[in-house]
């Protein structure tokens, strides 16, 4: 919007065009140009009114801006009374004072200032208000809760002479760093003046000596006078200044800001030492080089001290130079890293601090002896070593040799210090290792002494533990073709103890006692079983290791005090034939040669193992051949008697025949016949048998499987078998609990095998006993029983009786070839079925198998 006039020409002119513009006619009567007059005059009121207004809304942003600028500025503001009152102050003024803005208006500003610097300020403000000029202070305010605050004040007296404006600004900083850099100018003169070990001097930008201290005048020879206006290039030797070597480094320094480099030079009488020489150029504000600082050494001393310990610092042992006073003055590589700490760190500190605590009397002791007599002597040895502290508190053995030295001030001590700590630990491993193996042989010969399977047990479970050093042990192998663990023996733990174990196989894992050994699945999960199952060692280091594998164990195993476990694997020939369970009652770490070591103990528990059970199978097998060879002379003679009983029948009943007359006889020559037919019958029955018996033996026993009907079977069998029992006056039951089932079997065969167990039982159970046959469905297949009411079996027989030849030995009516209950088994497993029996003594036997059902 364009902004309103302001002159009256312009007002006027403004006004009669926005008359105008509203559709107004020039007035041509007296009272129309009245009226008119009064609408120009009403309208440039307007105009003066907006005009006014659109000017104070300026003054009142400006007034805003100036307040902002005002309360915020970085410099305090104040308005200042004759006598010192504040009657106006800015934010910055107040927070430099530390006070609220309204709580300082009429104070005095001289309460602020230091009670030192009182009488300046009072006599500041009597010129600031006694002059037209601008004053200026520098004075120490005084804050409650803060320290010393200086400031610089710049006052003027305003025109009205009443009061004074005065800019206060914070220049602690500024003076804290001006008294520093004052104080360290001082300082630094006076240090160069007094170094005397360094030659501290300055050039002009040619290369001329411009300053001298004490320092470059002892190390060089020349006095200030002598020196000051010559070239650098006189302390040089003279081959480096004809190739121009002086002026070659000053250049380097005043482009790379530094030169620094060891080398000859020359004294003012010619001599030459070996000095370090840094150079520093120095620029004036603008970066131009105004000359050059030089900071030279004389390390001749040092050159010669470095010749000297070469030989030490590459010493294989650790090598201390010690002054009087016990300081380390030297050290090479090979000790600041046995002890931990850098070459640096070692040089300074008492030799006390490579002593542990507790020996440190003692050491200091033997120190002001040997100081009193100083001679080579050789301290520790191998098998009973000092002892060296390192940085971070480790402790470590060392041998240690000392003898006298000549220093260059004072004699030295020179200490060679060796660690035998490997050597130790590999004289431990020497005898440790010595010692496990008269261990392992002691265990080899107990094994080598023990044969059968209990005596190896034994030997194992005492000098195994007794060669490992440990808590306790089990040791279990592997039967039923893998399929469980058997416990052999355990040993180390109280019989509570083993009665837990015994209850958690037998609880929680399928655990089973065959024999009087507990057996355990190898598929459970517990550490003898996993490690049969992987053919590896389990190491359980700590409690915690068992709890995270192993939960179902974690508590018996803390109740048993255990505290680490390993299970190793008995591994012979390729197969694992058991495991080797070890308990500690430590923690253990199972390193690579603890590991190898008791691998090396299941190794030779495995063959012992392995061997026993050889022995054992051969023990059987021997017994067993024993047996056979008796079975097979017992057959034979049961056999030649068994055919000789129907030849001869056979025989007679032939010359009964022969003899018989034509007439009254034909009756005996009949009867004769029918012996013989008889005789034959039973010797088909064992030839038959014999048959039956080498089928079963080469798996070719024939099968001819079809569907047969269940009651059909049980009635053929009753017809056949009832006369049988009732000759003997044995009453005989046969019964199908579901005759609708049909089989799938040979129905001859099946007769063949219900006649061998109801045979069996007939022959078993004395006139007035029962024997009954029964059938039901189980699942898909049919269980038959035959049982009897005889004397039963006892259970140490009970596992022979399907053995082929085997027959009973108590009773006079067993005898027989003893092929029916072989031929029975091998008929069941021909059809696939299972068959077993369970006997009670004076009670009777029962014997059960199944069959499969058919199809559908």
């Amino acid at each position: 919007m364009k902004p309103p006039p302001t002159d009256a020409v312009s007002l006027r002119e403004a006004a009669e065009a926005k008359l105008a513009t509203s559709g107004h006619q020039t007035p041509e009567s007296n009272e129309a140009r009245i009226i008119h007059e009064l609408q120009v005059h009403q309208i440039e009121l307007e105009l003066q009114n907006q005009s006014l207004q659109e000017a104070q809304a300026e003054v009142e942003a400006g007034l805003e801006r100036y307040t902002d600028l005002y309360d915020f500025a970085p410099a305090g503001y104040f308005t200042l009374e004759s006598n010192g009152a504040i009657r106006e102050l800015n934010l910055a003024g107040a927070q430099m004072l530390a006070t609220e803005r309204a709580g300082l208006v009429g104070k005095r500003f001289g309460i602020f200032v230091a009670e030192a610097s009182r009488a300046d300020f009072q006599r500041f403000l009597d010129r600031v208000f006694s002059s037209d000029t601008r004053q200026y202070l520098d004075v120490e305010l005084a804050i409650e809760g803060q320290g010393p605050l200086t400031v610089a004040i710049g006052a003027t007296r305003s025109p009205n002479g009443r009061e004074c404006r005065a800019v206060v600004v914070d220049i602690t900083e500024r003076r804290r760093a001006e008294d520093a850099l004052r104080a360290s100018e001082g300082r630094f003169r006076l240090l160069v003046e007094a170094v005397s070990d360094y030659a501290i001097y300055l050039l002009d930008p040619d290369g001329r000596v411009s300053s001298w201290n004490a320092g470059a005048q002892r190390l060089k020879g020349y006095a200030p006078e002598e020196i000051v206006g010559q070239h650098v290039s006189v302390f040089f030797p003279v081959e480096d200044r004809g190739r121009g070597e002086p002026e070659r480094q000053l250049r380097v320094a005043a482009a790379e800001g530094r030169f620094e480099r060891e080398g000859w030079r020359a004294r003012k009488d010619g001599s030459l030492f070996w000095a370090n020489v840094i150079t520093t150029p120095v620029r004036d504000a603008g970066g131009r080089v105004v000359g050059f600082a030089q900071v030279a050494q004389d390390l001749s001393e040092r050159r010669i001290a470095e010749r000297r310990f070469r030989l030490i610092e590459c010493a294989p042992d650790g090598i201390l130079l010690v002054d009087g006073a016990g300081s380390i003055v030297h050290a090479n590589p090979k000790a600041a890293t046995m002890f931990g700490y850098t070459q640096e760190e070692l040089i300074g500190l008492d030799q006390e601090v490579l002593v542990p605590e507790r020996l440190r009397l003692q050491h200091r002791d033997h120190r002001a002896l040997y100081m009193a007599a100083p001679t080579i002597r050789s301290m520790g040895t191998a098998t009973s070593a000092v002892v060296g502290l390192r940085k971070d508190g480790t402790e470590f053995p060392a041998e240690l040799s000392l003898g006298p030295l000549e220093g260059p001030d004072a004699p030295l001590i020179i200490a060679f210090v060796r660690d035998v700590s490997e050597l130790r630990e590999m004289q431990r491993r020497q005898v440790r290792a010595a010692d496990r193996v008269l261990r392992l042989h002691t265990l080899a010969v107990a094994l080598g002494e023990a044969v059968d399977l209990a005596n190896v047990a034994a030997a194992i479970l005492s000098g195994g533990l007794d060669a490992v050093g440990v808590r306790a042990g089990l040791l279990a192998r592997v039967v039923e073709d893998g399929r469980r663990l058997e416990i052999l023996g355990e040993t180390g733990a109280a019989p509570d103890e083993v009665e837990d174990n015994e209850a958690v196989r037998a609880r929680d894992f399928g655990g089973e006692t065959v024999g009087g050994r507990q057996r355990i699945p190898v598929d459970a999960h517990l550490p003898l079983c996993d490690t049969v199952r992987s053919g590896a060692a389990i190491w359980l280091h700590d409690p915690a290791e068992v709890q995270a594998i192993y939960p179902a164990l974690a508590s018996l195993f803390a109740r048993f005090g255990g505290h680490a476990m390993v299970c190793l694997p008995l591994i012979s020939r390729g197969a694992v034939l058991g495991v080797l369970r070890l308990s500690f009652t430590e923690q253990q770490a199972f390193d690579d040669e603890e590991r190898f070591f008791l691998t090396s103990i299941a190794h030779h528990c495995a063959m012992a193992l392995d061997r026993a059970q050889l022995y054992e199978e051969a023990i059987l097998a021997r017994d067993a051949a024993a047996h056979a060879t008796m079975m097979r002379d017992e057959f034979l003679s049961i056999v030649a008697h068994d055919l000789s009983n129907p030849l001869n029948t056979v025989r007679m009943s032939a010359i009964n025949v022969l003899r018989a007359r034509p007439g009254g006889e034909i009756e005996m020559a009949r009867k004769a016949a029918g012996m013989i037919g008889v005789a034959v019958e039973q010797m088909n029955v064992l030839l038959r048998d014999l048959s039956d018996v080498a089928a079963i033996d080469s798996g070719q026993l024939r099968i001819r499987k079809e569907e047969s009907d269940l009651d059909e079977v049980m009635t053929t069998t009753a017809a056949l078998l009832s006369p049988l029992c009732a000759e003997k006056g044995i009453s005989f039951s046969c019964d199908a609990k579901a005759p609708s089932l049909r089989l799938l079997c040979d129905p001859n065969r099946v007769q063949q095998l219900l006649g061998n167990l109801v045979g069996n039982a007939i022959k078993f159970t004395p006139r007035g006993g029962r024997v009954t046959v029964d059938a039901a469905p189980s699942g898909a297949e049919v269980r038959f029983s035959v049982a009897d009411t005889g004397p039963g079996i006892p259970a140490e027989v009970s596992e022979h009786v399907f053995e082929r030849y085997w027959r009973g030995r108590e009773r006079d009516y067993t005898k027989g070839v003893g092929l029916g209950l072989f031929i029975a088994k091998g008929i069941v497993d021909a059809h696939g079925g299972r068959i077993w029996l369970e006997s009670v003594l004076g009670r009777g036997t029962t014997f059960y198998f199944t069959l499969p059902l058919a199809p559908g």
